[in-house]
């Protein structure tokens, strides 16, 4: 039985009224003695009838009011956390147009420095299929026989262990990129040897 249902106790106070109604039927004299059983149904009856008549009223107008504010404050919450959504869809938004401009502004600065490496190809190498040679090897990111040392540090990162020869005629620099590990002594290894003179390669091996 749900005591909060109007309906239950609507029909509580109807059958107490009935019973309360049909109660003399079951007296001989078709009056109700103070002092029988029946009285003492026929007071419990009234007191089930006056609380149940007087619960439904109240539910009734009071209970209106309460489910009329609850479903106002369900609108309510609705409303807010559908503002929130679409705050948080907002900055979203936002924070994905920002990553995409941030991302096409490091796009653009990396194309401009590629091209002022292939500009500085253009400048320091005069043979025209030497520079379409090297600048082809440099945009795959490889190595590339008279490429330019600052070219190959750019591919490469950090040169290793760098060793000197200077001669009356050349410079040359001898050593290492990319870092693959350490050996059984605890050395560091790496991937390439190379050899510069004069600030272009010369010739390489692999480690």
């Amino acid at each position: 039985m749900n005591f909060k249902s109007r309906k239950t106790w609507f029909w509580t106070f109807l059958i107490s009224a009935v019973l309360f109604a049909f109660l003399p039927l079951f007296s001989a004299t078709g009056d109700i003695n103070p002092e029988s059983p029946l009285a003492a149904v026929e007071a419990i009856l009234i007191v089930v009838g006056t609380v149940s008549f007087w619960t439904w009223v109240f539910l009734k107008f009071f209970g209106k009011e309460a489910k009329e504010e609850k479903a106002a404050k369900k609108r309510s919450e609705d409303a807010a956390a559908a503002q929130k959504e679409r705050v948080e869809r907002q900055k979203g938004e936002m924070r994905i147009k920002k990553e995409q401009e941030e991302r096409e502004r490091l796009e653009q600065v990396e194309r401009e420095i590629i091209q002022g490496f292939l500009d500085d190809i253009a400048k320091l190498i005069p043979d025209e299929q030497e520079q379409e040679k090297i600048s082809s090897a440099f945009l795959s990111k490889k190595h590339s026989m008279g490429m330019p040392k600052r070219h190959v540090d750019f591919i490469y990162g950090e040169f290793f262990d760098p060793k000197e020869t200077v001669t009356k005629k050349t410079t040359k620099v001898t050593g290492k990129y990319i870092q693959t590990g350490t050996n059984k002594l605890g050395n560091p290894t790496y991937k390439y040897e190379m050899t510069f003179e004069d600030g272009f390669l010369v010739g390489w091996k692999d480690l």
